[in-house]
């Protein structure tokens, strides 16, 4: 895969988070969402020495470790705080893998993601393998749209042509086989689908995390659960500040901290890659213990009382707290467009009453999701500079193809090692 190459300054200089996006930020993500650096530097002591630092410890970040641990660098460092659990914390990053319900397909008219996505599947079943985790539950994916629908995600000639040069194996479905084979399901008159049955299901992000980061640490790197809060470029290393006021001195650094503000400082105010922050209210509907349907995870549009909702909807899965829960997902917004509204969960979560008329569903919540685009459409896996590394944007697509992304990052970061 080519991508976009980035000129990037190659001054040192401090990197710091724009207020006026700190503060919007706040609005959008009810205070939940802090994560600025700003803490003045200790100076304290020797910085600890690494090699490699890798900052964020998400799916991208932990990927990348655990690929330049086994790959045998000498010394990796991996620095991201690990989930909240029992509450939220005003200072608790806003990642996108504290969930249990991902789509895992190579079903993309994208070529570029189709082949990450592909190219993610065997790698992932040898982590489960070797972690002992179920991560990926096979259970197909599934893509429907309506007839005059055949944009974005739903661009069903664009992803038939992309798994044709491919060879990815795909069934149509027309409105009467839809109905037939998933009779709980209430589709619109007119859908028509395409199922990728065979290396494809249901991804669990909470899961996935845990067994790259124990995987990277039993190759030999290491694992700080904490925050960076400044990153400070020198002439021939990086300084890192942890929250905790420590100092890292590392020789290069690779920042995968997907929608956090410090990866987004990386990036000039003019930069051609132009990524954005959108947020998501995925909305999860309790579902009781007897409720079972066959649909796999599933981007859908549906059409019901005036009203559209087009993305994804996932099975039944069990959360944290011990509850099954159908997750849906509707249409991001950025950060710029302005701020979500509870109306978009009480009509996700009547679009889930639609598609399964025999439901009767428990409790609705939803938590702020971001995601970081750009507008290629594509991940960034570039040098900033000869220290700076960057692997962001999963533009809503970054779970199904994290292993391979963190592979091709830590082969960037590799491959200018010193001797």
């Amino acid at each position: 895969m080519t991508f976009r190459r980035l000129s990037y300054s190659q001054r040192a200089r401090r990197f710091r988070f724009d207020p006026v996006r700190r503060d919007l930020l706040k609005v959008i993500t009810g205070g939940l969402f802090v994560g600025v650096p700003g803490r003045a530097a200790s100076g304290a002591g020797e910085p600890r020495r690494v090699e490699v630092a890798v900052v964020g410890a998400g799916l991208f970040g932990a990927s990348a470790a655990m690929h330049l641990a086994a790959a045998g660098a000498r010394s990796v460092l991996l620095i991201g705080p690990a989930e909240v659990v029992g509450g939220t914390s005003a200072a608790q990053i806003l990642a996108s893998h504290y969930d249990e319900s991902r789509n895992a397909t190579s079903m993309d008219a994208d070529p570029e993601w189709a082949e990450l996505a592909r190219s993610s599947i065997e790698p992932l079943r040898a982590l489960e393998k070797r972690s002992q985790t179920k991560i990926l539950h096979e259970v197909g994916s599934l893509r429907v749209t309506q007839g005059h629908l055949a944009e974005g995600y739903f661009n069903l000639d664009g992803i038939r042509e992309t798994a044709a040069k491919l060879d990815i194996g795909l069934v149509s479905l027309s409105s009467a086989t839809l109905a037939a084979r998933y009779p709980e399901v209430r589709f619109d008159a007119d859908s028509h689908g395409l199922l990728q049955e065979r290396n494809a299901g249901l991804i669990r992000p909470r899961r996935l995390v845990a067994a790259l980061r124990k995987a990277a640490v039993e190759d030999g790197a290491t694992w700080i659960d904490e925050e960076v809060t400044r990153i400070e470029p020198a002439t021939d290393h990086v300084d890192l500040l942890l929250d905790s006021g420590t100092r890292v001195r590392a020789q290069r650094i690779l920042v995968a901290t997907g929608a956090a503000p410090i990866g987004h400082t990386m990036l000039p105010e003019k930069s051609e890659a132009n990524v954005r922050l959108f947020a998501n209210l995925p909305t999860h509907v309790e579902v009781p213990e007897e409720f079972e349907t066959t649909l796999p995870p599933t981007m859908i549009t549906i059409s019901h009382g005036g009203e559209f909702f087009g993305g994804f909807v996932a099975p039944p899965v069990r959360y944290p707290d011990g509850r099954r829960y159908i997750k849906a997902a509707g249409q991001a917004r950025s950060l710029v467009d302005g701020a979500l509204v509870s109306d978009q969960v009480d009509g996700t979560a009547r679009a889930v009453r639609h598609l399964f008329p025999s439901l009767e569903p428990g409790a609705v919540n939803s938590r702020v999701c971001m995601t970081t685009d750009t507008d290629s459409g594509r991940p960034i896996i570039d040098w900033v500079d000869s220290r700076i590394a960057v692997a962001i944007a999963g533009n809503g697509r970054g779970a199904k193809a994290a292993l391979e992304i963190g592979r091709r990052a830590a082969a960037l970061i590799a491959s200018s090692r010193r001797v």
